[in-house]
């Protein structure tokens, strides 16, 4: 499954699966820069987020940095580009995602420098009113009570676990 936050908008035009995943925002900060101890450190960066994400409204409603963010549309891509190019200090998006291109390409960022709790849920998304929604709830549910989804997690995702910044 694809990774989706599940927040009100998003569920106003699709349905979302029950919770599987917990995830916080994760700060991609590029190579050369100290690493930030602190979200109240985040504000004098040029930071960046791609359009329309749960970490774009994070940056400009609550870490409200001194400089515009640069957004960058359409894909990840392009913000995971400004931050290997120097032009983005730090990148604001979902920690297992900033996580994974950290892995993907050893040297060209400075790495994860942490996570800001959000507590935000990821959820499969489906057709508004779909009739596997129920099924798919069921059977998400027995992988989270049995420990399933916890052992991959931490298998596959978050290991080690970011530091979070405060």
């Amino acid at each position: 499954m694809e990774e989706a936050t599940i927040t009100p908008e998003r569920a106003k035009v699709v349905s979302f699966s029950a919770p599987y995943f917990d995830a916080n925002q994760g700060v991609l900060i590029r190579k050369g820069l100290a690493k930030p101890t602190s979200i109240a450190a985040l504000k004098s960066l040029q930071l960046c987020a791609q359009a329309q994400t749960t970490g774009l409204a994070y940056i400009q409603h609550t870490i409200r940095p001194s400089k515009k963010p640069l957004v960058y549309s359409a894909s990840s891509t392009a913000a995971f580009d400004a931050v290997e190019a120097g032009k983005c200090d730090a990148l604001i998006l979902d920690v297992p995602i900033v996580a994974e291109q950290s892995k993907k390409k050893p040297g060209a960022y400075g790495g994860v420098a942490g996570q800001i709790v959000t507590h935000e849920f990821y959820g499969a998304v489906m057709e508004k009113g779909s009739t596997f929604k129920p099924y798919l709830d069921k059977a998400l549910k027995a992988l989270k009570a049995n420990g399933t989804i916890k052992r991959l997690e931490t298998k596959w995702l978050l290991n080690p676990f970011p530091p979070i910044l405060k």
